[in-house]
């Protein structure tokens, strides 16, 4: 009879206890809210050279390579500038999904300056670029997610 008389305590008491599930969820709501809203991406990197220091606009470059350390990124003049960041992870986690895409481990393309895509080999594809005389290719792992970028 102790232990009925126990639950039964507990139980009005919850019963009785007001219903923080709505309070709790409009505080979740919130939070997803702010942390995933519209995030603000750079539009321009800044260059340090002797003479100074210039700023490169994001709309205005067609590619980012990394190499030997080091990350350039390529204008729609083909001119290379080097940059102070010092990987394409911390590049990438910068720039705008939709307009960028990581190629493969050591490039990054925007999409508006993309002229031509060619097969290259079974699962690779040849990336051409406004104002390249190279082109980009895919990784294996990559060509279908781009495939699927490219449409967007």
């Amino acid at each position: 009879k102790d232990r009925f008389q126990k639950s039964w305590d507990k139980f009005m008491m919850l019963r009785n206890a007001p219903n923080d599930t709505h309070n709790l969820l409009q505080n979740i709501s919130k939070i997803l809210v702010q942390n995933f809203a519209e995030k603000s991406f750079k539009k321009r990197f800044t260059v340090h050279q002797r003479q100074g220091i210039y700023f490169l606009e994001t709309q205005n470059i067609t590619f980012f390579k990394a190499s030997e350390g080091v990350v350039f990124a390529y204008d729609t003049s083909g001119k290379k500038h080097l940059l102070g960041e010092s990987t394409l992870k911390e590049i990438e986690e910068q720039l705008n999904p939709k307009e960028f895409f990581r190629l493969n481990r050591s490039e990054i393309v925007q999409k508006i300056h993309i002229e031509k895509i060619e097969t290259y080999n079974k699962n690779i594809l040849a990336v051409w670029l406004k104002g390249c005389t190279t082109n980009l290719l895919t990784s294996q792992n990559t060509t279908a997610l781009f495939r699927a970028w490219i449409n967007d």
